[in-house]
Formats: C-alpha cells, sequence, structure tokens
C-alpha cells in the first residue's frame, strides 16, 4: 500500500508541473516514491535552468529600397517628373514599415524534477550608442498561457542575485517594443513551456519595434545615409542594438526563481536576407 508521504509527493509532482509531459511527471514521481521508500529527507530546493543559447533573428523588416522611398519622399520637395525619389518606386504604407525579430532561448534543466517556465523580461536597445532617444524598450511576458506567450505588464518584478527586473529598466520608451501575438500555438507544443527533468527546451519569444520610432531613429543615426537618400543614391542601414532580460521559473512549494539573460548585442543588416541571426 502507498504511504501517506509518497501521496504526499505525488502530490507535489501534480502541481509542480502541470504543463510538463506525461514522461517527465513519471519520472519525478518514481524518484519522490525512492526517496519516501527509503526514509530520505524531502527533495532539496531545485536550482535554476541553465541559459545554454540566446538567439536573436529578424523576421520582418521594410527594404532599404522601400525606406529610402519614406525618407526621399519626407525630405526632397520638387515636381516628382525631377525629383531623384523616382528611382526608389512607390512610397511605402504605414504597414510595410514594420519591425519584428525573435528572440529564441534555449534552457537546460539539471535539477530531478521538471521546471514550469513563468515570465520572461526582455528588455532591447536599438542603437546602444544612442542619447538622449527613446530607443529601449522592455516588456514582461507570461510563458504559462497556452494560446501563446501574453503580456504580463504587474510581473517580472521578483528581485535575485544578478536578476534584473522591471524597475531596472524603469526608463524604457512606451510602446516602443511590444509583443507580437500570433494565437498559433497548438495544443501539442504547450508541453515545452515546462523544462523536462535533465532536458532542454526552446522558448520563442515574437516581438515588435515600434514602425513610426524606428524609423526615426534610423533616420537621425543614419546621417549620411540620408545625405545619399536625397541625391537618389541607394543606402545601406543597420540597426545596432542590445538584448538583455530575466527568465522566471516558478514550482510548488518552492516559490518563484530565475536565471539572467545576459547582454546579446548585434545589428540587424537590412540589405541582407531575413532569418540572421546573431548568438550569445
Amino acid at each position: 500500500m502507498m504511504t501517506r508521504s509518497i501521496r504526499s509527493a505525488l502530490a507535489v509532482v501534480a502541481l509542480a508541473a502541470p504543463l510538463a509531459s506525461c514522461q517527465s511527471a513519471m519520472q519525478l514521481a518514481g524518484a519522490l516514491q525512492g526517496q519516501g521508500q527509503g526514509g530520505a529527507s524531502p527533495i532539496a530546493r531545485p536550482n535554476p535552468p541553465t541559459l545554454l543559447r540566446t538567439e536573436v533573428r529578424l523576421a520582418e523588416r521594410p527594404t532599404e529600397q522601400q525606406l529610402a522611398a519614406y525618407y526621399c519622399s519626407q525630405l526632397v520637395n520638387v515636381p516628382a517628373i525631377i525629383s531623384p525619389c523616382r528611382v526608389f518606386g512607390q512610397i511605402p504604407t504605414r504597414d510595410s514599415l514594420r519591425f519584428t525579430f525573435a528572440v529564441d532561448l534555449t534552457l537546460r534543466n539539471d535539477n530531478q524534477i521538471p521546471l514550469p517556465t513563468a515570465e520572461a523580461l526582455l528588455a532591447f536597445t536599438a542603437y546602444p550608442q544612442a542619447t538622449g532617444q527613446q530607443n529601449l524598450g522592455a516588456l514582461c511576458v507570461s510563458l504559462r498561457d497556452e494560446r501563446a506567450v501574453t503580456d504580463a505588464p504587474n510581473g517580472c518584478r521578483d528581485t535575485g542575485n544578478n536578476i534584473r527586473t522591471m524597475a531596472d529598466f524603469a526608463g524604457a520608451a512606451a510602446r516602443f517594443l511590444f509583443n507580437v501575438a500570433t494565437n498559433q500555438t497548438r495544443f501539442e507544443d504547450v508541453r515545452i513551456r515546462t523544462i523536462p527533468p535533465g532536458g532542454e527546451i526552446h522558448v520563442v519569444v515574437s516581438l515588435g519595434l515600434d514602425p513610426e520610432s524606428t524609423v526615426g531613429l534610423i533616420r537621425t543615426m543614419s546621417e549620411s545615409q540620408i545625405q545619399g537618400v536625397q541625391r537618389g543614391q541607394a543606402p545601406h542601414f543597420t540597426i545596432p542594438y542590445n538584448l538583455e532580460g530575466s527568465l522566471w521559473v516558478e514550482v510548488q512549494n518552492f516559490g518563484r526563481f530565475a536565471v539572467a539573460i545576459p547582454a546579446t548585442r548585434g545589428e540587424f543588416d537590412l540589405s541582407a536576407q531575413l532569418q540572421q541571426a546573431a548568438t550569445r
């Protein structure tokens, strides 16, 4: 007959990993049952996950020709028949000026119990060398929603050693960085929200930059390219960036704890093919 201590341990399994795969839950149940039979002390507080890899991929952006057409139309005021802007083609719509990118985090769990992911804080700075610009955005997203990665405006505030929280990015510009909600997560993919014991997962968060702010930054930080555009010369634009943050897991009976997402630096080259990545 199953002892009361074993039944209690199995109850912890059900609460600790509601989204874990059946295999992970059974592995944890077996481990805890073995401890109960041997009279060992309760399982120790788990360690945070290990962040193995941070990858940033540009998924959507205007072409350099579209940006040139936009800037030229704003700066050159001469009849169209003699305007240097005609070489760039049609002026793009606002929807054509969208910038979106994906942050792919690879996490490993070295514990004997599953770690359900809770929230992620992501802070993105475009043109980190710029001063006096609204070029920083910070966003807290919840990783618990079965349908999509959703915003968590009141989250990401639990402190810890070397853990950045929303309070560290109080100067972030409102709406500069936003979550790209797709609602396309399949039910069978929900289990990846929990890191299995001894296993790895990939957490992907899709983010967008406010088009108006980003186009304004590119214009301010690319003066020589803009001058060439006014003469009908094809530009070459790059957007240097810095990404950092934290990711929290939450385990029943042990609470919340986080792993830092160290700074990842790179640049978006708007002349390159999409899906180009910068990896820490």
